[in-house]
Formats: C-alpha cells, sequence, structure tokens
C-alpha cells in the first residue's frame, strides 16, 4: 500500500499561497529581497532577537519542539476530563 495522500488530494498546496507570493515577489526583485536581509542581520547584530530567530528559522527551519516524558514508562498516561466525569456521576444519579 502506498503512502502519502491519495490521488487528486490537494491540501498540501492549500497552504502555499503566501509561499509561492513571496518566492514570485523574490525572483522581480532580488536587490529588495536582498535588502530585506541585510536589515534583519542589522537588527540581529544589534540584539534584535526575532530578528536573529528568524535568519535561523529561514536558514536552518524552525527547530522540532522537544517533548520530555518522566514517570512510569510502564504505565499509560491517562487524561480525564473534568465534565466527562462530572456528566458520568450525573447520569449515573
Amino acid at each position: 500500500m502506498p503512502g502519502g495522500a491519495p490521488k487528486g488530494n490537494t491540501n498540501a498546496s492549500k497552504g502555499k499561497v503566501f509561499e509561492g507570493a513571496v518566492r514570485a515577489y523574490m525572483a522581480k526583485e532580488r536587490e529588495a529581497a536582498r535588502e530585506v536581509v541585510a536589515a534583519m542581520f542589522d537588527k540581529a547584530r544589534e540584539g534584535d532577537v526575532q530578528a536573529a530567530n528568524w535568519i535561523r528559522d529561514t536558514a536552518d527551519g524552525k527547530p522540532k519542539q522537544q517533548v520530555e516524558h518522566s514517570g512510569d514508562t510502564d504505565s499509560p498516561f491517562v487524561v480525564v476530563l473534568k465534565a466527562a466525569t462530572d456528566l458520568q456521576s450525573k447520569l449515573r444519579g
């Protein structure tokens, strides 16, 4: 069984409108794109953390979120919704 979306599924292309517009602009306005990048480097050098993060994320991609689990690895993690527990109590009388 092949992986991926079913034939004809266009969900992956729906989120690319903005990216396509940026790429089209950058292709026409290379000097403007260079100026934006230079401005971000200047801001990062001045200590702007958001600019530094933008440079990192653009160059390397956004870092993956790390999740750490602690506790008993043999016991499943259980989430109990209080509203559901209250409803069960009311239904049982």
